[in-house]
């Protein structure tokens, strides 16, 4: 049995990131993968039971990035106003956004596909950020700040919105000067708030 290498492994995460931002969860195979790090197929089963562990370690690894990076800003600037907390956590999600586009694109394309139904029990609690934005989304439901919905619907507002206005600014759509971030914080918290 061939050894596991940490580089190999960082390798064949970082080629499947690559290939999800360029086409469909669904459309990438372990074959693809393969052969973008220069290793034989059954190498990477060395490094995954199957397609969904490869899937899955790779949204596993993207969330926890963005979860570092969202816990390192937040946590400096603790406060107990729902609203500025929310404020906070758009603003640190945006600069994710435009710093890692790939990491949100794959985030979002894993959460949106076929694969992620299947790896919902095991990422149930899948990152330390997350748990924090639900925490605060179930208190802003509970005390009427925000809209009483689904609050898979609320997160979805916050991602998607942060996540095109950031893709807009990258290709050029239109400028930060045309659409200011606080703009579209603003429209994000008109659609959740009560």
């Amino acid at each position: 049995m061939k050894k596991k290498s940490q580089l190999k492994y960082e390798q064949i995460l970082a080629e499947t990131v690559n290939l999800i931002n360029e086409k469909d969860v669904a459309m990438v195979s372990t074959n693809q993968v393969a052969k973008k790090v220069g290793i034989s197929q059954s190498n990477i089963y060395i490094y995954f039971k199957n397609r969904d562990d490869l899937i899955s370690q790779v949204f596993t690894t993207e969330v926890n990035k963005m979860s570092a990076f969202v816990i390192e800003r937040i946590e400096t600037r603790p406060t107990d106003n729902l609203k500025a907390k929310f404020e906070l956590t758009f603003t640190v999600l945006f600069q994710y956004a435009l710093k890692f586009p790939k990491s949100m694109t794959v985030i979002q394309k894993i959460l949106q596909s076929y694969a992620y139904t299947h790896m919902q029990d095991q990422s149930a609690a899948y990152s330390k950020a997350n748990g924090m934005l639900v925490a605060s989304l179930d208190a802003g439901i509970a005390t009427g700040l925000l809209k009483p919905i689904d609050r898979t619907l609320l997160q979805n507002i916050i991602f998607s919105t942060i996540k095109l206005h950031a893709d807009n600014l990258h290709r050029g759509r239109y400028t930060e000067r045309d659409v200011p971030f606080d703009q579209v914080a603003a429209m994000i918290w008109d659609a959740i708030s009560a």
